[in-house]
């Protein structure tokens, strides 16, 4: 499925996006989410100017990031508005704001969950002569970042206070829903617009700005687009991978970045040695970091640094590759394999049109 014309002469390993596939997955997520307006696509799995080029050219003009390169580059791009849902904390105060002042074209928000860090925010805000816009990010039983459901309304009448920022809603992300089960990742969301949509009327009854609710990922992403008036997170299925596909089999989006790498040992009866190690590819399930694609009666014996051995299945030694075979792998986890990478292979059509740099790989701003 992802061989190309020419690719004897990629050196290996090398990461390779197929952009028809990517351009397809595109625009079967838009159908799902029912209008562009309703997204706010993450874009830390791909870090790439050309992906927000293409989804914008689609009618997406909203993006979430984690990392402050990233808020960057979508403002680089003309993003209409740009949320980086991570909390702001030391330096990268005073780096978000820059951006605030220089790409005044594009709408910034934060997101908050701690009252000191917010009066920080809110001072340097105020010192610049700006309001920064801000979301509440809140924790719905994940507990990496945010406020509980209880705690928000609290929370919300200490940010309201703070005369540098401006609410403009809540944002909460549901990661620990992925699981394979439609119906019970249905049950979880469910809960979720419940408890969302209670605290938004609360908030919404006080005159606070509700105008802005992101919600989900992109597990639950369908759901909350035809259960409830939520903007949308998804992020990963823009170009998929095989933890996706593996926990979603109801979502129909096809993986469209591999790893081509090469057979590079047969060190034992059945075994063999492909040039794909830890360095290039990002950590898996179990130890497993990606499959062959188009190869079975195959096990992972283990990975590190610059190798990853394999073993046939009893009765198929014989279908061993040969060395110099060129495999295309796809990873478990695309998001931490792109970043490994300065720039992807593009693909369309099966041969090659170029290479994309992997612009945010920096987490920092740049000048």
């Amino acid at each position: 499925m992802y061989d190309f014309k020419g690719e004897e002469s990629v050196r290996s390993p090398q990461l390779v996006y197929h952009v028809d596939l990517i351009r397809h997955n595109t625009r079967h997520l838009v159908e799902v989410a029912g209008s562009t307006k309703r997204l706010f696509p993450h874009v830390k799995s791909h870090k790439i100017r050309e992906m927000v080029r293409m989804q914008i050219d689609e009618g997406i003009h909203n993006f979430k990031c984690s990392v402050l390169s990233e808020l960057q580059m979508v403002a680089i791009e003309g993003a209409e508005r740009a949320l980086l849902a991570y909390p702001l904390v030391g330096p990268a105060v005073d780096d978000y704001l820059t951006l605030c002042t220089r790409y005044p074209q594009t709408e910034f928000l934060s997101t908050v969950d701690d009252v000191g860090a917010a009066m920080v925010l809110s001072s340097k805000a105020l010192a610049k002569g700006i309001r920064a816009a801000v979301l509440i990010d809140v924790d719905p039983g994940m507990h990496r970042t945010g406020r509980s459901y209880e705690e928000v309304p609290i929370f919300a009448q200490k940010i309201v206070g703070l005369k540098g920022l401006e609410l403009k809603g809540l944002h909460c992300y549901d990661g620990f829903y992925s699981v394979p089960s439609l119906v019970e990742r249905k049950k979880n969301a469910r809960a979720l617009i419940i408890r969302i949509n209670s605290l938004k009327s609360n908030l919404l009854s006080s005159g606070m700005d509700m105008s802005l609710v992101v919600v989900g990922g992109s597990g639950t992403f369908p759901i909350y687009a035809t259960e409830s008036d939520f903007l949308l997170s998804p992020g990963t299925l823009f170009i998929n991978d095989w933890g996706y596909e593996s926990k979603f089999p109801d979502l129909d989006f096809t993986p469209a970045g591999e790893v081509l790498a090469r057979v590079v040992s047969c060190p034992d009866d059945g075994y063999f040695t492909i040039d794909l190690g830890t360095k290039a590819i990002g950590a898996g399930r179990n130890g497993v970091s990606g499959r062959i694609s188009g190869m079975s009666h195959i096990e992972s014996v283990f990975q590190n640094e610059e190798h990853w051995v394999f073993r046939m299945e009893k009765g198929h030694e014989n279908e061993r590759p040969m060395v110099g075979t060129v495999v295309h792998v796809v990873p478990w986890h695309i998001c931490p394999t792109t970043n490994l990478y300065p720039y992807v292979l593009t693909v369309e059509d099966r041969r090659i049109t170029g290479s994309w740099d992997v612009y945010a790989r920096f987490r920092g701003i740049r000048a």
